[in-house]
């Protein structure tokens, strides 16, 4: 099952912030594609790859995907 998340993609490494559609596979995000107006609107911020979940002490939880 592919789900898909619109949101804010915080790319820390650039310094940017845009307006994308992510889609995640088993887990696992398998595209990231900028929609139309890139510019940040949405309410939500996705910081992909910022935070390792296996290797922090929060419970699954605590984080929303």
């Amino acid at each position: 099952m592919i789900q898909t998340i619109k949101g804010n993609v915080v790319d820390i490494f650039k310094k940017n912030i845009c307006a994308a559609e992510i889609k995640i596979k088993n887990g696992k995000i398998i595209s990231v594609e900028p929609l139309a107006n890139n510019h940040p609107q949405l309410s939500n911020f996705i910081l992909p790859g910022f935070i390792d979940r296996k290797s922090t002490r929060l419970n699954s939880s605590h984080i929303t995907i």
